[in-house]
């Protein structure tokens, strides 16, 4: 089972057209996008602490914002509700989680999760998380942070983000 959401809301931008410029709205909040995975199938586990889990059935619920919604999937929807427009899908799904340190210094974590119902650009999802950190020394730490997301909910573009941090970072290891 695996729950994904966001706590906070969004803001999106809208043209008043009586006043003549731009206004901001809050869109969405707590489970306002959200998914819940449920599924059977199988888990390879490898390296200590390190899984893929292949669920040839998967039951995702998941709801989404009215306001941020495609126009193709308002249709679709299994229930509605005052602020977010709900769905039932049953399909496949992949999960990978990768905790694994290289040497001394060097550490990969990756995080990814698929799904899919069909075949085509509405019927899959995608949320890939790759981190690789360098310890600079006991406490200063260099974070190479990727993350491509692709939910078709929102729009059909594939999201990229690239980061790159230096700083302090305490861990709490047991």
């Amino acid at each position: 089972i695996v729950l994904a959401t966001q706590f906070l809301p969004n803001a999106m931008l809208e043209y008043n057209l009586e006043e003549g410029r731009l206004e901001e709205r809050t869109v969405g909040g707590f489970m306002n996008p959200f998914a819940l995975d449920a599924g059977y199938g199988a888990v390879w586990s490898f390296w200590q602490g390190s899984n893929i889990n292949f669920a040839l059935a998967t039951l995702r619920i998941s709801g989404s914002p009215k306001a941020s919604t495609a126009p193709s999937f308002t249709d679709a929807n299994m229930i509605e509700g005052r602020n977010a427009l709900y769905f039932l899908n049953y399909g496949f799904s992949i999960t990978a989680a990768i905790n694994k340190p290289i040497g001394e210094h060097l550490h990969w974590i990756n995080s990814t999760r698929f799904f899919g119902n069909g075949v085509d650009r509405d019927h899959v999802n995608l949320d890939f998380n790759n981190m690789v950190i360098v310890k600079l020394w006991k406490y200063l730490q260099l974070r190479m942070d990727t993350r491509l997301a692709y939910n078709p909910m929102l729009n059909y573009d594939l999201q990229f983000r690239q980061e790159l941090l230096i700083g302090f970072f305490y861990e709490r290891n047991k």
